[in-house]
Formats: structure tokens, C-alpha cells, sequence
């Protein structure tokens, strides 16, 4: 099959996903854990306005089980999901300042990191994603900063807060992406903040004109950033190699909205 043929599949999935989350972007995320445990894919649902649940399907394949993790607060509303490797999920809990430790495979609640206090607060909106190393997580939402978390993943975990030149709107959670390198993607209202290991810092932002609260994505060659607005029916693409010069391209999407 043609890369070409290969690129325009990965534009229709990311579209398809990009719907779904428009229409529940204020109830829920899904997460289809990216690698195989035991033979299986768990997928895990979080629900931040209607039950507040975690639900952990134990196979994505199939259909029937589904369980919610127990123990939550009875404050929690999870939100945005990360896989962290080793059988672990991150799961941020909007507007709460804590995020859950899940296994998706026992669906148990392992441990809840706090995160106010200290450098500054992140409250659980926004976005949350892991590094492909699963050493590092970075989580961002409502203030023009993120935050960077360090593994193992645990009420012990160290965090540092970094400034940056735009915020993630708090719904939008699916706007911070890793190459398989490791370099960060973060998709805020001034454009894409490029991040490098160890993350401390910003290296560049490519701009980007109308986003208000849309998604990224990557192509698994790391050679392509899929981004939407909001504010429009269009998808906009950038083309490595990336840098604060990058101008995307516009796929017009027929009938759509946002």
C-alpha cells in the first residue's frame, strides 16, 4: 500500500475521532490503550459531567464487559486519559487538581497524585499525555503554562510548571501529541508549542490562526501534525521537518461545521 494511501487513512480515522469528540467533548474521552496487554486492547472511558466514572473496557475488540474503577471521590470528574506503560493509565480529574493512577487491566485505582500547591495548580483540564518512554508526562489546561510530571507515577512524583504562549482550552482534551523521538506537541490558542526532552522549556511555536479549542494529531512517521479549529470545516496540515515558519494546508471537509 502507498504511504500516500496510508496518509489519507490516518486523516479519515483522525476526522472520525475528532467528531466524536466534538459531540461529547464536554462528557467524556475515550482512550484505546496503543499496545496490547495479554493479548487483548483495553479502551477506558472517562465520564466528567454525567456518572463521573472511569470505565475500563477490557478489550476494545469486543463488546459486553465494560467495569467502572471503584473508589473514586465522590467529587471526581475524570477527564482527559494517558497511557504511562507498565500496565498504568493517567487520568486527569477536571477542575480538581488530581490526577488518578488506574490499571487497566485490574480497572483498580493504584494511587491519586496531587497536584495543587507548589509551582502552581493543575486543575485536571485540558489535556494530558505521556512520553513514548513513559518517563515523563505533561499536562496542561486553562492557564497559559503546562505542567511536566516525572515517572515512576505516584503521589511522589515530582512536577514542574513551565510557561507558555497561549492555554488549552479546558474541554479540549486532546491537544498535546508525541513523536516516537519523544519531542511534545502542545496545541494551545496561539499555536503548536514544539517541546524537546526534558521539557523545561519551548524550543518554538509554529502559529496557528482560529483555533479555539480543537484537536492535533500526529502521523506515526512523525512527519505530519493534523490539526482542527473549531471555527471552521477544515483540517489543517503541517509537514515536517517543523519549525516556527511551518504553514500548514487546508483539507476542506464537505458539510462540516467545526
Amino acid at each position: 500500500m502507498s504511504r500516500r494511501s496510508n496518509r489519507f487513512k490516518f486523516i479519515i480515522v483522525f476526522l472520525v475521532i475528532f467528531s466524536l469528540a466534538v459531540v461529547a467533548q464536554y462528557f467524556s474521552q475515550i482512550f484505546v490503550q496503543a499496545e496490547t496487554l495479554a493479548g487483548v486492547q483495553p479502551a477506558i472511558v472517562t465520564t466528567t459531567s454525567t456518572s463521573r466514572s472511569i470505565v475500563v473496557f477490557p478489550d476494545a475488540n469486543t463488546t459486553g464487559t465494560q467495569n467502572p474503577v471503584p473508589g473514586l471521590p465522590v467529587d471526581a470528574r475524570p477527564q482527559g486519559i494517558a497511557y504511562a506503560g507498565n500496565d498504568r493509565a493517567l487520568i486527569a480529574d477536571f477542575q480538581t487538581g488530581r490526577i488518578f493512577v488506574v490499571n487497566p487491566t485490574t480497572s483498580a485505582l493504584i494511587s491519586t497524585i496531587d497536584t495543587t500547591g507548589g509551582q502552581g495548580t493543575y486543575d485536571g483540564t485540558g489535556s494530558i499525555a505521556v512520553s513514548p518512554d513513559g518517563t515523563t508526562a505533561i499536562a496542561s489546561g486553562s492557564f497559559s503554562s503546562y505542567h511536566v510530571l516525572t515517572a515512576p507515577f505516584g503521589p511522589s512524583s515530582t512536577r514542574t510548571l513551565i510557561p507558555m504562549p497561549g492555554f488549552i482550552q479546558g474541554f479540549q482534551s486532546q491537544a498535546i501529541v508525541f513523536n516516537s523521538a519523544g519531542r511534545a506537541f502542545i496545541y494551545h490558542f496561539n499555536g503548536i508549542s514544539v517541546v524537546d526532552a526534558p521539557y523545561t522549556s519551548i524550543s518554538f511555536t509554529i502559529p496557528v490562526t482560529g483555533n479555539v479549542g480543537g484537536s492535533i494529531a500526529i502521523t506515526p512517521d512523525g512527519n505530519t501534525l493534523l490539526v482542527t479549529t473549531r471555527s471552521g470545516n477544515q483540517v489543517q496540515i503541517f509537514q515536517g521537518p517543523f519549525s516556527s515558519s511551518s504553514t500548514s494546508t487546508s483539507l476542506t471537509i464537505p458539510g462540516g461545521t467545526q
